[in-house]
């Protein structure tokens, strides 16, 4: 088939800088061989398309099929440094769906997890969204799936990415990473006019504004459930979970509600 007719969906993959999210997403795009790639910094956004075949069982004469049809699944990796905050929610367009990584060895991390979603459920525009956006809840199915999740009228996937790290708690290894990310955030800035992409807009408005430190959520508490845990550069993922998401957002695509919006799939929060 022709490659430019086949449908599509496209999830957002948002969250602190340096929790793993270009990694996570080459693991799932690409599979464990792009472990052995070196992963810089994103900036801007980046790109990975995959492949999905839509799953679909007919019941009937006491037997089932399945029937396939082929997707597009666009993951859209935005650099969550918090200098361009201005200029990132250009990619906030015509999401299908949501994936939020937070960093497990950094509790401050996935405590900003719903400060993400409101960014994006206030300046992004989403396909199949559900009108009125619902009351906060969660699959039972899959806990770390959460409709409604800081306003969101999409479904949204949160990731807890480097569990492998979680042992030290911001302490040992896990804080001296956050002392090391400083330094580099720091020399970033200064160099970042010559490396950012034209379409993100001139970066000089913003480098030395102070409005962009990271700041804590309201909540200050991790989200609910806790997330998928994963350790992306080791290869751990679940993911059946994560194709469970994708199908999920196909279906809504295509008209459907999905499983988890039925009352028999849904756990509120």
């Amino acid at each position: 088939a022709d490659v430019t007719h086949k449908k599509k969906v496209r999830v957002l993959v948002i969250g602190d800088s340096g929790c793993g999210k270009t990694s996570m997403v080459r693991l799932i795009a690409r599979g464990a061989r792009a472990m052995r790639d070196e992963v810089e910094r994103t900036v801007g956004c980046s790109v990975e398309v995959l492949t999905v075949m839509r799953r679909r069982e007919d019941e009937g004469a006491g037997h089932q099929h399945h029937h396939g049809e082929e997707f597009f699944v666009e993951l859209w990796d935005v650099g969550g440094h918090a200098q361009y905050k201005r200029e990132r929610p250009i990619f906030y367009d015509q999401i299908n769906g949501v994936i939020i990584v937070y960093d497990a060895s950094i509790r401050a991390s996935g405590a900003r997890c719903e400060q993400w979603a409101r960014e994006v459920a206030l300046k992004g525009t989403f396909a199949a969204p559900m009108e009125p956006p619902p009351a906060q809840f969660a699959s039972a199915e899959s806990p770390s799936v959460m409709y409604g999740f800081g306003g969101l009228p999409v479904p949204c996937l949160i990731v807890a990415n480097k569990v492998d790290l979680e042992q030290f708690g911001g302490r040992g290894q896990g804080a001296a990473q956050g002392i090391l990310r400083g330094i580099i955030d720091k020399l970033f800035r200064r160099r970042a006019h010559a490396i950012l992409p034209e379409t993100i807009g001139d970066v000089n408005r913003v480098s030395t504004a102070s409005r962009h430190q990271r700041r804590q959520s309201v909540s200050g508490s991790l989200p609910p459930g806790g997330g998928l845990r994963m350790s992306a550069t080791h290869g751990l993922a679940d993911t059946e979970t994560i194709k469970a998401f994708f199908q999920e957002l196909i279906n809504r695509s295509l008209g459907g509600n999905g499983a988890a919006l039925n009352d028999s799939h849904a756990a509120p929060y």
